[in-house]
């Protein structure tokens, strides 16, 4: 094995193998990201193909008008998107895909499966079972994505900036109550990386005069109580 640099120019058939601690972020050709969470094994085969053999997979087409097909090949099936943000889980015996938005396709050789925003597939040899509706931001299939975030300053920025930034980041609703302007008023100093989307808005709001709530996908903004 030999460790990556940013100059590491990848051939048809290179594992790719990340450590314990390791996150990997792929800016591809298309402008699409292919981010790789730790301890998570692929295969490179050019820029729309990946042999996916262990780990979890973030792929996020949303930030570019100009995405390309793109598949991730298993042994228990193959995932194509639609234009999406999306998480694939793959370990010996189970193929799970979480999309956030947009759409994705599974063909497990068996039949095709399509899933939609906030929608859950799991895949085994025996076959699928019913699709789930999930929540992103704090389940375990996602909640490492948000730590592969670029890393996001505090200092100098508002409480509504970083409310407004989180929310967009873990696909949360934000209900202010008539608290906007106030928050606007509200600096923050420090930092939040490496942190889950939980931890973050915890972090930040341990250190304000505000509370916070989060219920089926909807950021709750409030006042402490006197």
């Amino acid at each position: 094995p030999q460790p990556m640099t940013p100059d590491t120019r990848l051939k048809p058939g290179d594992v790719i193998q990340s450590s314990d601690e390791s996150y990997l972020v792929w800016p591809l050709n298309d402008g699409s990201e292919l981010r790789q969470a730790p301890n998570t094994r692929i295969t490179w085969q050019n820029e729309q193909r990946i042999d996916f053999l262990a780990g979890q997979l973030f792929h996020n087409t949303d930030v570019t008008p100009s995405a390309k097909p793109f598949v991730i090949s298993t042994n228990l099936g193959t995932v194509s998107h639609v234009g999406t943000q999306y998480v694939v889980n793959h370990q010996p015996n189970e193929l799970q895909v979480a999309v956030k938005t947009g759409e994705v396709s599974i063909n497990n050789h068996q039949e095709k499966h399509t899933i939609k925003h906030n929608e859950l597939i799991s895949i085994s040899p025996s076959g699928a079972e019913p699709v789930q509706i999930f929540s992103s931001h704090n389940h375990p299939l996602w909640s490492w994505t948000f730590k592969t975030e670029q890393p996001y300053s505090l200092n100098g920025q508002s409480l509504y900036d970083f409310v407004d930034w989180i929310s967009r980041k873990a696909d949360l609703t934000v209900h202010w109550h008539g608290l906007q302007e106030a928050a606007k008023n509200v600096s923050l100093q420090g930092t939040i990386n490496n942190m889950t989307v939980d931890m973050a808005l915890k972090t930040v709001f341990a250190s304000t005069d505000y509370n916070y709530q989060i219920h089926q996908g909807r950021l709750q903004i409030s006042t402490h109580e006197k």
